[in-house]
């Protein structure tokens, strides 16, 4: 005995739209989903940076993680999601204690934040000159541009010791003394700090941050959550 199908025309119809709104729907899925992969990396990443680095400035770093998010809608191959740091000006008190340069910016660390001093690290609003560390060429000896640098050099070591300097100060160009920062204990000179090429090891912490987000992740639950989303509102049948 043969059994009859009831069957609507409008489903068929449906059906129909359904297949042609479907590479639509999928193409915004995976973009739906690689928007909440990036948006939910980003407390992943904060850990990450807080484990391996020192945060003074905790708001920075939340300012500075970011994500761009994905506006392509129908071009899966052009789907693209970042997620990572945004570089942002900082002030340092260190660049000049490292390299020998001058800060570029107005703000550094008083003395006292190199010397070990208790209340080192208040930072002052102000770069003002006279908290700059004393240098051969600030002596004026003579005319600069004719004498050497060890020449220079030396005339500051004699200088800073007649006068019984108590600050910390650069020294440069001297054949004998390698170039740093020192400063005077009675009658011996101590170094403070060597100027060399600044160079930090390389962390990678964005590919850290990524292998770690990947294993807690519920990727699975997710995609089931936006295909949801997507197709059961167009799965809907006249009758259904």
């Amino acid at each position: 005995m043969e059994q009859m199908i009831d069957l609507d025309p409008r489903n068929l119809i449906e059906l129909e739209k359904f297949f042609r709104k479907s590479p639509r729907l999928a193409a915004k899925a995976t973009g739906m989903v690689l928007n909440n992969m990036a948006f939910e990396s980003m407390p992943s990443i904060r850990d990450v940076i807080k484990k391996n680095m020192t945060i003074r400035n905790k708001s920075l770093i939340r300012a500075a993680i970011r994500v761009n998010k994905n506006r392509e809608w129908r071009d899966i191959s052009r789907q693209v999601s970042e997620v990572g740091s945004v570089e942002k000006p900082r002030f340092t008190g260190w660049e000049e204690q490292v390299t020998g340069r001058q800060a570029k910016r107005e703000r550094t660390f008083a003395y006292a934040a190199r010397t070990g001093a208790r209340r080192g690290g208040t930072v002052r609003k102000k770069f003002r000159a006279k908290r700059n560390f004393l240098r051969p060429h600030d002596l004026g000896v003579g005319s600069t541009g004719a004498q050497s640098s060890h020449h220079l050099a030396a005339v500051m070591l004699i200088w800073t010791r007649r006068n019984k300097w108590k600050e910390p100060f650069m020294l440069y160009g001297h054949r004998k003394i390698e170039s740093g920062i020192f400063y005077w204990k009675g009658k011996k000179l101590k170094r403070l700090h060597h100027f060399k090429k600044f160079e930090v090891e390389r962390l990678q912490w964005m590919a850290m941050a990524m292998d770690g987000y990947l294993k807690e992740a519920n990727l699975q639950t997710m995609w089931a959550k936006v295909l949801d989303r997507m197709f059961k509102p167009a799965m809907k049948w006249p009758g259904a």
